[in-house]
């Protein structure tokens, strides 16, 4: 017997939405089912109900398969449930149905009734009173940084010791190698080693070296160098020195070794995250006698933001200061003073010798 339906009503349609979380994501349908003469149909009968975004053709964005209990008038209610959040949003929605095989037509208009209507304005909200959503409002993370503007958080604004380890994002800190052992460094260049950090966001990277050299003068007691170069691609030749210890083939009269600390460093800005290598390479500028690498530390350390900028502050009176002098102290155990000289300025010890100058001068 060919069959037909008659829709008497939606009854309702309720869509769950964010700001409407205690909204059920489902919609209760009511029908009638009749035969093609008109008389009632009151046995259980499957209907499919599809969903699509147009009127005709096209594919159906939700289905469902249901089996109805119609009254002996023909009327039956059914409820469908997993209603998509994807599609349920605002654009027109056409119902079909399917019964007993039998597709009916033309598709129904799916319209919203007044209580789901208005939670179309919650999605949208302009103004939400004051003090009216507290932490336990707001789904754990669901807020990232894009969502806060840039400056507008300061420490008034953290309670205090509400933030704890958990809460930190965690970065890779510090890629290191240590080397506790020697390596003699070579006349030529040489590429010695490499650190690879892996950094979550773009920021800076400070690569550093932290070692000791030894230097030993050749026969006639002229003393070289060791030079170090940190670079981020892999270099043929030390272009930039990093580190720099000994002397430029300078005659110390001596054979004993000597021994130096053997520092640099260098910083990286990368533009996004990612793994990046950093290498070590070592020559000596000044080939005299041998020099040789002992426990050194070669590092790269992730720096999320700018390091800051030094300002220069100059004394208004700093014309004080135009005949200080230099104090000259050699390194212990030098015999030549003109090595390794250092000059320390004690600014209060030069503000008493002026004094004392200019008193002496007067006296004359």
């Amino acid at each position: 017997m060919k069959k037909g339906i008659v829709i008497t009503s939606i009854l309702m349609l309720v869509l769950a939405v964010s700001a409407m979380a205690q909204a059920p994501n489902s919609f209760v349908y009511q029908g009638r089912l009749t035969t093609a003469g008109g008389d009632p149909i009151v046995n259980t009968t499957s209907v499919t109900f599809r969903v699509y975004e147009v009127l005709s053709g096209g594919s159906p964005v939700q289905t469902w398969t249901v089996d109805v209990s119609p009254d002996a008038n023909g009327i039956f209610t059914t409820e469908l449930t997993s209603m998509s959040r994807t599609y349920f949003d605002g654009p027109k929605l056409y119902m079909e149905m399917v019964v007993s095989g039998q597709t009916l037509a033309p598709r129904q208009l799916i319209t919203s009734v007044p209580y789901a209507y208005s939670s179309e304005y919650a999605n949208t909200a302009t103004t939400v009173p004051d003090n009216s959503i507290t932490s336990a409002k707001i789904v754990n993370g669901t807020i990232t940084g894009a969502d806060v503007a840039d400056a507008s958080l300061t420490g008034a604004d953290i309670e205090n010791s509400s933030i704890t380890a958990i809460d930190i994002l965690d970065e890779p800190g510090i890629a290191s190698t240590y080397i506790n052992s020697t390596k003699s460094i070579p006349d030529d260049f040489a590429l010695i080693d490499s650190v690879s950090i892996v950094t979550p966001a773009a920021g800076y990277v400070r690569v550093t070296l932290d070692a000791f050299v030894s230097i030993t003068p050749d026969g006639s007691g002229v003393l070289g160098n060791a030079r170090a170069q940190i670079s981020s691609a892999i270099p043929a030749s030390i272009t930039t020195v990093e580190a720099l210890a000994g002397a430029n083939g300078s005659t110390i009269g001596s054979t004993q070794t000597w021994w130096f600390d053997f520092d640099g460093e260098k910083i990286y800005y990368n533009a996004a995250a990612g793994t990046y290598k950093y290498y070590l390479s070592v020559d000596q500028g000044y080939d005299n006698g041998t020099a040789t690498l002992y426990y050194y530390h070669f590092d790269a350390e992730y720096i999320p933001t700018s390091r800051g900028t030094v300002a220069t502050v100059f004394n208004s009176n700093d014309n004080e200061f135009d005949d200080a002098r230099a104090i000259e102290m050699p390194i212990p155990g030098s015999e030549t003073p003109e090595f390794g000289r250092v000059n320390i300025v004690n600014l209060k010890e030069m503000e008493m010798r002026l004094t004392a100058d200019d008193k002496a001068t007067k006296d004359e």
